[in-house]
This record gives structure tokens, sequence and C-alpha cells, in this order.
């Protein structure tokens, strides 16, 4: 079934000039995110500790909120409001303890999850900030979510699990662009992977690593359509079955191609799920069509 969902990524270049940075940093958001919802979005990301931008980690951990805290409070009023969800990056104070977080607030106003960043750089540790003990995995309305801050992108554990749970959309607030790790990720874990910058080109990545969108300091606030009703497969023998494919949906299937890694994204554009039509076709997953592969070289190897 089509599930397509409207994510608008927000950037924030430039640090705050002289000083009340912080307000200065909440004040410049709230503008974006006003800007942003002309675009009608599901849901928006914003940066990583976008309040104490610009700030080192030792200065910025003393700004550290409770999740009751007037910033989540003030960004709620606005995701209630609009009926919007809103992902807010900041240091939270839990137990005596500074994260490095992102605080998912619903389009009700409600905060309904919180992720601690797992990796912190050792500049951030030395600083004061905790590491997080799992990685960010939420369902929600909009469908099943992944966080990875900053650091965090260079770490297979945090990735693997996103995979494993089948995690289809990867949200990246991050002080550094990423560069190519973005559509490594992106291909390897089958997921569409948003990121949201300090500075450099934030970007809207699809699973199969190619770029929906790119932001820059003209172009803050870039926003995608994705459908969310996906798999990706493998072009070994799934290809024979695609013109059949075509016949019985027509426009109502999308089927794209990425060669030469011999990768396809099925997706639905009707009211049928790309499950019943994998069903249907007797198609197979990229990861399902690697492990049958694994056993089958397992089962010769030792014959």
């Amino acid at each position: 079934m089509v599930a397509y969902i409207r994510v608008a990524s927000i950037s924030m270049y430039g640090p705050a000039p002289g000083g009340d940075v912080v307000r200065k940093n909440v004040a410049k958001a709230l503008e974006h995110v006003r800007l942003a919802l002309h675009d009608e979005p599901d849901l928006i990301l914003l940066t990583e500790a976008f309040p104490t931008r610009s700030l080192p980690s030792r200065e910025g951990i003393k700004y550290a909120q409770k999740l009751d805290g007037p910033v989540i409070k003030e960004f709620a009023r606005v995701a209630e409001e609009h009926g919007v969800h809103i992902v807010c990056p900041l240091y939270t104070r839990e137990g005596g303890r500074v994260f490095n977080s992102a605080v998912i607030i619903d389009d009700s106003g409600e905060v309904i999850g919180v992720y601690h960043k797992m990796f912190p750089t050792i500049g951030e540790i030395d600083a004061g900030i905790t590491p997080g003990t799992k990685p960010g995995i939420f369902d929600t309305k909009l469908g099943r979510l992944g966080i990875a801050i900053c650091f965090d992108i260079n770490f297979d554990e945090v990735f693997a699990e996103f995979r494993k749970k089948e995690v289809k959309l990867v949200l990246f607030p991050s002080a550094f662009p990423g560069g190519k790790l973005l559509e490594a990720r992106a291909l390897l874990g089958k997921h569409y992977v948003v990121s949201a910058l300090w500075e450099g080109e934030a970007r809207i990545v699809d699973p199969l690593a190619r770029v929906l969108a790119r932001s820059s300091s003209y172009n803050p606030i870039i926003v995608a359509d994705l459908n969310l009703d996906f798999k990706v497969l493998h072009l070994d023998y799934n290809y024979l079955k695609f013109p059949d494919l075509k016949r019985k949906y027509g426009r109502r299937v999308r089927i794209d191609v990425e060669r030469p890694e011999a990768f396809a994204l099925l997706a639905s554009e009707c009211e049928v799920s790309v499950d019943e039509i994998m069903r249907g076709f007797e198609l197979e997953e990229r990861d399902e069509y690697f492990n049958r592969s694994r056993r089958r070289a397992e089962e010769a190897r030792y014959a």
C-alpha cells in the first residue's frame, strides 16, 4: 500500500554571532521550522545539539535540559499546533548525567522517544557526555524510524541493528556532513537516510544511494516525499518476473534498477502492499537471497 511521508530537514548554517547563543539558535531554528511548515511535512528533522551550535562541548553541556525543559516545550507547542512530528536534537540531563540526544515529538506535542548518542567522540566524552546504551529505533505512526547522531555513522553496531529491525528511514542529525558514508549506509542497510547539519551539504538519500535533495546555505531546508512501502531486491532471478509484474500492476508499482550493483527498489504505489506483491510473484528480498546463497555455499563447501 502507498506509505508516503513528507520529510523536511533543517540545517543551521552560520554560528550565532555574539552572546546569548542558545536563545539565538533556538529562535533561528523556530524561524526555519515555521518556514518548513509551508511545505506541510509529516516530520521535521533539526540538526545535532542545535541550541548550543557553535559552543564547545564543555560549554554546551551547561545548557543541558530535562525533557520538560523550555526548548522541548516550545517545539512541542509547534508540533501540536501544526500536527507535525519534530525531531529535536539537544543535550539532555537525566539522573545526573548529560547525553547528546534526539527527542522525538509527535503531532500531538507528546515526547514519544529519546535517543542518546551511542558513540560520542572522545572529546565529547572527556567533556562530560555519557554514551547511550542502545540504538535509536522507534515505532511511530509514520513508521519505524532509526536515529543516528554524527559520529554514530562510523559504527556498524548501530546500523546492523537498523538493518536487523528493518528500519526504513534513518534520521541523521550531525555536526559533520558524513560524505559518502550516507550513501554507503543507505545502500547497504536498505534505508532512506536524511541528514541535517551544522555546515556542509545535508542530503536525503534513497535505499539505492541516489541523492533526492541537497541543502546549501541558500536552501537550508530540504524536503522529499518518501514511500516507505518498499523492498530492495537483487536482480538475480527476480528480474525475469518484472515484465509480468508490470503487466499486472502497471504504474501502480515502481521498479527502479541500479546498475552495476544489480539491485532493484520495488515500491507499491497502490492499495496492495509490497509484501503482498512480493508473495504473489515469489520475489526474493535481497538479504534473503544473500542468506540463501550463503547456505548453499556452506553446503557445497563441506559436501
